[in-house]
C-alpha cells in the first residue's frame, strides 16, 4: 500500500514535469516563429527607399496585419505592427511589434532600426 502511495506521487510529479516541458516547448516554438516573422517585416521594410517607407508607416493598410500559422502545434495567429517616431525629417526609428496570446498569457517580441534619409554617411556615421 505504502509503496503504491510512493508511486502514484511520483507518477504525479512525473506527468507535471511533463506538461510543463510540453508548455515550454510549445512557447518556444511560438516565440522563435514570432522573432522570424518580425525579422522579416523589418527586412522587407529595410528594403525600401526612405520616401516609400515613410508613406507605408503611415498607411494603416500597410504598417500592420495579422498571420495565422499552422506550423506550430495548432493553429497560432500573430498580429504585427510596424510604427516610427520621428526626430527630424530625415530621420525615423521604426519599431516592429509581433503579438500573440497563448490561453491566458500575452506575448510579443519587439526590434527597432534607425532609417536616415540619405543614408548613415550623411549624418557622420561610419559603418
Amino acid at each position: 500500500m505504502i509503496a503504491m502511495l510512493v508511486f502514484a506521487i511520483l507518477f504525479a510529479g512525473a506527468i507535471s514535469c511533463y506538461l510543463f516541458a510540453f508548455r515550454t516547448a510549445h512557447t518556444a516554438k511560438a516565440t522563435f516563429r514570432a522573432t522570424s516573422l518580425m525579422n522579416t517585416r523589418m527586412e522587407a521594410l529595410r528594403a525600401l527607399s526612405f520616401d516609400t517607407l515613410v508613406g507605408q508607416l503611415n498607411n494603416s493598410a500597410t504598417n500592420r496585419g495579422t498571420i495565422t500559422d499552422t506550423s506550430v502545434s495548432g493553429s497560432q495567429t500573430f498580429t504585427w505592427e510596424a510604427e516610427k517616431s520621428e526626430t527630424d525629417a530625415d530621420f525615423i526609428q521604426v519599431t516592429v511589434t509581433v503579438s500573440w496570446t497563448e490561453g491566458a498569457h500575452a506575448h510579443s517580441v519587439r526590434c527597432w532600426s534607425h532609417f536616415y534619409r540619405n543614408g548613415l554617411a550623411s549624418k557622420g556615421i561610419s559603418s
